[in-house]
């Protein structure tokens, strides 16, 4: 029988793949999120976090509601019917289970992955991820590197899902082996855009900040030259200039990532003290603490529900930057720790990042694996406020249920995005760095 938490995991994921194509839909209909509004009517609405919501709180419509939807997009949105059925059905199911018990009984603890240590678990992840190592002829020549889903043979090597891949090498001290670092630097290096910078395969061929920040940081890890780095780190500055992408300033994850990149390669950026004043100034303050929401709000309200993955990867954002930046945000990151530290559910969250452009439409799937973020915004926060002993172990034992036998990391669909394994991998260094008695090594 289904826990309520995996009826609500199923719920949220069935949830979010009527949301994408509802989004695509109303792109490939030329249609603005208000205009999509009026033309429907009848009380849908655009909330705080700009997602779709019918009046008495609902954020997918019912039966009724949703015929006036896929009229209003027209007869290639049929298909949103049945996608809705699912999400439904899923809800449905959640909801007939009593979710109400005290909050001791509602906290499922897991059995951790057993028979290994930290060590061997690193070596059957290390040894996973090089055999998905291939080599593979595309437009700009032979490349060597990873796919982003690891067991799709159908999917093209990319310069992010390489970046994670070299990171996990880097990680785990690989350089002189096979595959070559040097190698795969080259490979994400020769599979930059025409423009300059690196895109996700879903973009189109733009530089865009969550693609293009992760793969300059493992660049720089794999010793890329001074001269090339400056070159890059200030094309990077650039493109996040508000005019040129305002995503950086609406988008609490493309924020994080853009200051985390560049405390990384250039602690002493320009941009980093305002995308600090920018994420500050959208903390929600309440009787609980400090929490993020997925937007970054132009004005505070104290009711908004909060997001424990964007609250940890706000967190760790700012702990992360030079202590000149940080001045005066010590206490914000300490009640957000206290926040997080209260959240009994570390539900992994899909986001959509979109970007409409003159041409074509473009959006941007993120994943979030809440629990691996959880434990590095504690450990990042740890100069600061010491975390709860039982909220790390919590935190670890559900790092550990997403990984198989194999080593590698997988999301609640089964599949094995490389960047999973790369953050399960990270969180626990840096949670037996912060608690030597965890990850039983």
């Amino acid at each position: 029988m289904s826990t309520a938490s995996e009826l609500q995991l199923q719920y949220l994921e069935k949830r979010g793949v009527f949301r994408e194509e509802l989004r695509r839909q109303r792109m490939l209909a030329h249609m603005t999120q208000p205009e999509l509004v009026r033309a429907v009517g009848n009380g849908l609405s655009i909330n705080v976090y700009k997602k779709y919501e019918w009046k008495g709180g609902d954020s997918i419509p019912d039966e009724e509601r949703l015929t006036r939807l896929v009229d209003a997009l027209g007869d290639d949105a049929r298909g949103l019917i049945e996608l809705w059925s699912t999400a439904d059905a899923a809800r449905l199911a959640w909801r007939g289970l009593d979710r109400f018990d005290d909050r001791s009984r509602r906290v499922e603890r897991y059995e951790p992955w057993k028979g290994y240590t930290f060590r061997e678990l690193f070596a059957r992840s290390l040894d996973s991820v090089i055999a998905h190592c291939i080599s593979q002829p595309s437009s700009v020549g032979t490349v060597i590197g990873w796919r982003h889903f690891l067991e799709n043979d159908q999917l093209q090597v990319t310069s992010m899902s390489s970046a994670y891949g070299l990171r996990i090498l880097l990680l785990a001290n690989h350089a002189g082996s096979v595959p070559s670092v040097g190698r795969i630097r080259d490979s994400i290096l020769k599979m930059e855009n025409e423009g300059g910078g690196w895109s996700a395969r879903t973009q189109n061929r733009l530089a865009r900040v969550e693609a293009y920040g992760p793969t300059l940081h493992a660049l720089r890890l794999a010793g890329l030259s001074d001269e090339a780095l400056e070159e890059r780190v200030s094309h990077y500055e650039e493109i996040l200039d508000p005019e040129h992408d305002p995503a950086t300033w609406e988008s609490t994850t493309v924020n994080t990532i853009a200051c985390s990149t560049l405390c990384s390669v250039h602690p002493e950026s320009f941009r980093i003290p305002q995308l600090l004043e920018a994420l500050a100034g959208s903390a929600v303050e309440n009787e609980f603490g400090v929490h993020w929401t997925e937007s970054l709000l132009p004005k505070r309200r104290e009711d908004l529900y909060g997001s424990v993955p964007h609250t940890a990867r706000a967190i760790a954002a700012i702990a992360k930057a030079p202590a000149e930046s940080t001045d005066g945000l010590e206490e914000l990151v300490v009640r957000a720790v206290r926040w997080l530290e209260s959240q009994v559910e570390h539900l992994n969250y899909l986001e959509q990042v979109e970007r409409q452009n003159e041409s074509d439409p473009e959006f941007l799937n993120m994943r979030h694996f809440s629990s691996a973020w959880v434990a590095r915004a504690l450990s990042a926060a740890s100069k600061w406020t010491e975390p709860n002993l039982q909220t790390l172990k919590f935190t670890e034992d559900l790092i550990l249920k997403s990984v198989g036998e194999d080593g590698l990391w997988r999301w609640q669909s089964g599949a094995a995005p490389i960047w999973m394994t790369y953050q399960g991998l990270k969180a626990l260094e840096e949670l037996a760095r912060t608690q030597h008695d965890l990850t039983r090594s």
